[in-house]
C-alpha cells in the first residue's frame, strides 16, 4: 500500500502474519488501521511502517499495541485476543492435555445417550482430530496419545498419530 494516498482505513485480517518495512508509507489519508492477528509480525525497525496520523486498533498485548507504544501512536484496544481452538485444544488454553481428551470423551458419551451437543463449532473442529466429521472415543484417544508424547518429550504430529 506504499504511497496509496486515497486509503483512509484498513482492516488487516487474522490470516496476515506479517507487515513489512514501510508497508503504509506515504498513505497520507490513512487514519485507522485495525490488525486482527494479535501476533502479526510488524517491522519495528521502521517508524514509517504506519503513518503517524493513523490510529492503530488491535488486541491487548498484541504486536499492534507494542508498535503503538514504541512509536507513541494512538492505540485503541479491541479487548483480549479471541481464544483460538487449534486441533486437540478444546478449551483454547494453548495446551493439549488430558482435560481436552476427557472433554471429547464426555461429548462422545453424551452423543451415545442422545443428549444435545455442548460443543461450539470451534470446539467440534478442534475435537475431530481425525477429521472424519464425528466426535468419537478415537478422537479422545488421539488427543491423549498426543499429550503423552508431549510429556515424554517425544513430539509427534497429528498425521503421525493417526496413521499408526
Amino acid at each position: 500500500f506504499y504511497g496509496c494516498t486515497s486509503l483512509t482505513s484498513i482492516t488487516i485480517p487474522d490470516s496476515v502474519t506479517s507487515i513489512g518495512f514501510s508497508a503504509f508509507y506515504d498513505c497520507t489519508s490513512l487514519t485507522s488501521i485495525t490488525i486482527l492477528n494479535p501476533e502479526c509480525g510488524i517491522d519495528f525497525y521502521e517508524e514509517d511502517t504506519f503513518p503517524s496520523t493513523a490510529t492503530i486498533h488491535g488486541y491487548t498485548g498484541s504486536t499492534a499495541e507494542k508498535f503503538a507504544k514504541e512509536y507513541d501512536r494512538e492505540f485503541v484496544s479491541l479487548g483480549e485476543p479471541p481464544v483460538k481452538n487449534t486441533l486437540g485444544d478444546l478449551n483454547g488454553d494453548g495446551i493439549i492435555s488430558a482435560d481436552d481428551a476427557q472433554a471429547v470423551l464426555q461429548e462422545y458419551v453424551n452423543g451415545l445417550a442422545d443428549m444435545p451437543t455442548t460443543f461450539t463449532k470451534e470446539q467440534f473442529t478442534a475435537a475431530d482430530v481425525n477429521k472424519d466429521g464425528v466426535i468419537s472415543s478415537e478422537d479422545a484417544q488421539y488427543i491423549l496419545q498426543y499429550y503423552v508424547n508431549t510429556l515424554a518429550n517425544n513430539p509427534v504430529t497429528w498425521e503421525e498419530l493417526i496413521q499408526k
